[in-house]
């Protein structure tokens, strides 16, 4: 086992340490391939799916452990199925937000996990290799520590959470790992303050050519979720020039800085690509922002194209907007005909009648015009034809007024004898 560092972040109210699971296991070797998604950078494709995704981790965080164990005895214990289900459901939610394909849980996997978890309570640490002098150590417990995310201080969704937020953490390996679109099945255990994420579980695929997993990712994103590190990974690509790579951010249309450049490789995960930060970003005012990055200045598979993505970070205690209403619409053109029991052509004295069909209306308003140009007084759905009109081409213009705004149309034109 690679020696492993403790990587430590502040998350109020707790100082939770976390720990990369840092090699592959042979139970992490895809075994098939399988279309997960195309190339393109992929997020939740409506407001409603990113908010639906972040208080689904909240209503989750707020499950406790009902871990059984004890530290004293070296009792693993059980963690309650509603925690489990409970974390299973913040991971698919994070899951995704990137439109990688949801996990299951494996029972093995978890009774190992949790052992894991019970140690690094124990021992008030975390490592990958723990040696057998540490407080309840176990061969599982071991097993575990060297397949799993580790979080101390945290313990069901929330560790999740903090999984995918990684301030601080160079590799950003919990995040990676956590959301390896290749991945199938996870174990995990939870004791409250400490968790195990067993992330190299059977049934992996290998994702296809150029993956590409963004945080921000696109198209929206609740505020919350807009954490310290940004990344960009791209999965199964050859990617040059990462040293070189340029960062560019704008945040409503205004360019910000960006800062912390820096290439992430594949020694932690299965892609490479950047990590870097937005320091405007964490200090947003309310309602909706639109973000626009673009990374520039590197090859993937020789391709130098730039790639760009946009996100919405909306505010998840704003409320819902309001529903979009469309404006009204015209289910039939308006039409102008003389008045019923007018004969002959058209002249002064004629009656013209306008009629038309509208949905979504809430009222409609008739200028007649002359030629081109609106007639003074000369409103409403009926129309008396003038002296002064022979010679010249009438019509109606209908405007109808809805609570989505207003739609116009223009009648046929009649030409005056």
């Amino acid at each position: 086992m690679t020696p492993s560092r403790v990587r430590r972040r502040v998350l109020a109210p707790l100082c939770p340490v976390v720990l990369t699971a840092l090699l592959v296991s042979p139970s992490a070797v895809a075994v098939a391939a399988e279309d997960v998604r195309g190339t393109e950078v992929p997020g939740a494709s409506t407001r409603a799916e990113a908010l639906d995704a972040y208080r689904t981790v909240q209503d989750a965080i707020a499950v406790p452990a009902g871990w059984t164990g004890s530290v004293d005895g070296c009792r693993v214990g059980t963690e309650s199925a509603e925690s489990k289900a409970a974390t299973l459901a913040s991971i698919n939610a994070l899951r995704s937000m990137v439109d990688a394909a949801p996990v299951r849980l494996d029972a093995d996997l978890d009774r190992k996990a949790l052992a894991a978890a019970l140690m690094m309570r124990a021992e008030g640490n975390l490592s990958h290799d723990p040696g057998e002098d540490w407080a309840c150590w176990s061969d599982e417990g071991d097993e575990a520590a060297g397949n799993s995310n580790l979080f101390l201080g945290y313990s069901g969704a929330q560790a999740m959470e903090g999984f995918v937020d990684d301030s601080g953490i160079d590799s950003l390996g919990h995040r990676r790992w956590l959301l390896n679109p290749g991945a199938r099945t996870f174990g995990t255990g939870s004791t409250g303050s400490t968790n195990a994420l067993w992330v190299f579980g059977p049934g992996s695929v290998t994702p296809p050519e150029r993956t590409t997993v963004a945080w921000p990712p696109a198209g929206y994103v609740a505020e919350p979720w807009v954490f310290q590190e940004w990344s960009l990974e791209i999965i199964e690509a050859d990617l040059t020039g990462l040293d070189r790579a340029r960062v560019e951010v704008s945040i409503d249309g205004e360019p910000t800085a960006v800062t912390r450049v820096q290439p992430i490789d594949s020694y932690y995960t299965i892609g490479s690509g950047l990590q870097w930060r937005v320091p405007a970003a964490s200090s947003l005012p309310g309602g909706d922002h639109d973000v626009t990055v673009t990374v520039s200045g590197i090859t993937v598979d020789g391709d130098s194209t730039p790639i760009t993505w946009s996100t919405t970070v909306v505010d998840p205690d704003g409320g819902d907007p309001p529903p979009v209403v469309d404006p009204p619409s015209f289910t039939s053109r308006p039409t102008v005909k003389p008045a019923r029991g007018s004969t002959g052509a058209v002249g002064p004295g004629t009656k013209l009648v306008a009629r038309w069909g509208v949905e979504g209306s809430d009222g409609e308003t008739v200028t007649w015009t002359r030629d081109g140009r609106a007639m003074s007084g000369a409103t409403g759905r009926s129309y008396v034809v003038r002296r002064a009109d022979r010679g010249h081409a009438l019509r109606a213009v209908v405007v109808a007024t809805g609570e989505g705004g207003t739609a116009t149309k223009r009648s046929n034109v009649v030409r005056v004898g």
